[in-house]
């Protein structure tokens, strides 16, 4: 059996062509072996990511985010053909399936759902609906079905790693050799469900996997979603994506010259789109991936305690990815990412969280003097002089516990760090501006000292030959070096950032 895996919101969907062999086997009740084997973040496998533009989606061709996938068996015995959009109406995955079978010998086909609910791989319980014959699956206050337009031939739901597992089942005998209708005890869980096919050439048939706060409303919405009709879910997905490109600046002289590349920035433009949360707008996650999700703990609560890394707010992420955003025209995301920021990430005192959930609830709990300084540049970017008074008690913050960073970019180590430096004396520099265009002249005069303080200083705190590592020449110290260890003055750039004039513009910044 070969199986073809996709990685979706909330769990992982497999589709799996099959030897052919006797009827059915009927479902057996509850499933054995719970919770099942240690749940990870399967993240490494992603091979796509999609995500509508409509406000009650909230899940996540170079105009739209569609993309497709065609796998072909080893033995060239049958390919499948998948091409997946997201409801723009409804939280539903939708996925137009074409399996054509040219073996010349009648074969089955499987999907393969594995719940991970409300960020938890060990807490989720789950079964076949009596009513619909959907698979349905629940953990805490989200939920999920798994229905189909053909309807299922067989389905069952046990526990990974057990003698439930309907995966390891498939693999093992090619045929689901037991199936249950239940896992009522919280865990790994996985759901498998046989669609019929044909016994030899093409079936086509559509699969939504769709997300509630209840089974009940996950149901309703995957019948919804088949009922309106793949055509029609595939037609507004792209309208909604080629509407929000069409509102853009033209696409640069750099990359028009090559369909490749002209591809990859569109693409790369609404992927970025795509990372913004629908209920808290503005809200940009570093990724939607693990890199090494294959290797952390998807355990009850991991999911809450930062396990599960990039699936948060970075506001030094946000800020690059609303400059990225503001310089090809979309001054209204830049705006709420601003927004944002402002409501979620900046402390009482000025400080700026180190990243935090969608909700602001703090994840790692650490501080990054870079992102104290990125809301106050963006507001400048965008030209918004009334924000003057939400990033004031930053910039004041700045002055006060600047330039040094308890940890730096790359979260790694304190001390002075050359890129939180370019920032911090950026932001002061911003604030100047923001401020005189207030009336704040002596604030205004002081973040502009503090930046030409700062910036004469950046060959000192930066740069050593004494160290303990090479030649001992190299950038970046874990600590303040003391006056022994302190390089002269060197000639070049950094000396002309030192010796330099550093001003403010005191009239509107250029559109970017």
């Amino acid at each position: 059996m070969r199986a073809f895996r996709v990685v979706i919101a909330g769990g992982v969907l497999v589709l799996a062509g099959g030897l052919a062999v006797a009827g059915p086997a009927y479902a057996q009740g509850n499933a054995p072996g719970a919770p099942g084997a240690n749940a990870t973040w399967d993240e490494p496998n992603v091979t796509g990511f999609a995500d509508s533009l409509g406000a009650s989606s909230k899940l996540l061709s170079n105009s739209s985010l569609v993309w497709q996938q065609v796998d072909t068996a080893d033995n060239g015995d049958f390919t499948i053909t998948k091409t997946y959009v997201a409801d723009s109406g409804r939280s539903v995955i939708d996925v137009q399936t074409t399996f054509d079978n040219t073996s010349g010998t009648a074969l089955r086909l499987y999907a393969d759902y594995h719940p991970q609910l409300d960020n938890d791989g060990m807490g989720n319980t789950g079964g076949t609906a009596a009513a619909s014959g959907d698979l349905e699956a629940v953990n805490g206050s989200v939920a999920s079905a798994l229905a189909a337009s053909t309807g299922f031939t067989q389905t069952s739901t046990g526990y990974v790693g057990s003698s439930s597992d309907g995966e390891t089942m498939l693999i093992s005998s090619h045929a689901l050799t037991a199936t249950y209708s239940s896992a009522t005890t919280g865990g790994h869980i996985d759901q498998l469900a046989e669609i019929p096919v044909a016994a030899s050439g093409a079936t086509t048939f559509t699969l939504a996997l769709a997300f509630g706060t209840s089974q009940a409303a996950a149901i309703s919405d995957a019948s919804a979603s088949l009922g309106a009709g793949f055509s029609s879910l595939e037609g507004s997905f792209e309208s909604g994506w080629q509407s929000w490109l069409g509102g853009l600046a033209a696409a640069p002289a750099s990359v028009t010259g090559s369909p490749a590349l002209l591809t990859q920035y569109f693409v790369s433009l609404m992927e970025v789109k795509a990372d913004e949360d629908k209920t808290f707008t503005g809200a940009f996650v570093a990724a939607p991936n693990v890199p090494w999700g294959a290797s952390v703990n998807a355990g009850t609560g991991t999911g809450q305690s930062g396990a599960h890394g990039y699936h948060a707010v970075w506001t030094r992420d946000e800020y690059e990815m609303a400059t990225a955003l503001l310089a090809v025209g979309d001054k209204t995301d830049a705006m709420a990412a601003l927004n944002y920021i402002l409501q979620f990430e900046v402390t009482s005192n000025g400080a700026v969280k180190q990243n935090t959930w969608l909700n602001g609830n703090t994840v790692f709990g650490s501080l990054q003097m870079d992102e104290v300084a990125d809301p106050i540049i963006l507001a400048y970017q965008l030209g918004d002089t009334s924000a003057w008074s939400s990033v004031q008690p930053l910039a004041n913050y700045l002055v006060a516990n600047g330039p040094s960073t308890p940890e730096e970019r790359w979260e790694e180590a304190g001390g002075y760090s050359p890129a939180t430096l370019a920032a911090e004396i950026a932001g002061l520099l911003c604030a100047a501006w923001l401020a005189q265009a207030n009336g704040s002249t002596s604030q205004a005069a002081t973040y502009q000292a503090t930046a030409q303080s700062w910036a004469s200083e950046v060959d000192n705190l930066t740069y050593t030959t004494t160290g303990p590592y090479g030649n001992g020449s190299y950038l970046r110290w874990p600590a303040p070096p003391t006056a022994a260890t302190r390089s002269p003055s060197r000639s070049g750039a950094a000396a002309m950032v030192s010796t330099g004039s550093l001003s403010v513009s005191r009239t509107t910044p250029r559109p970017r």
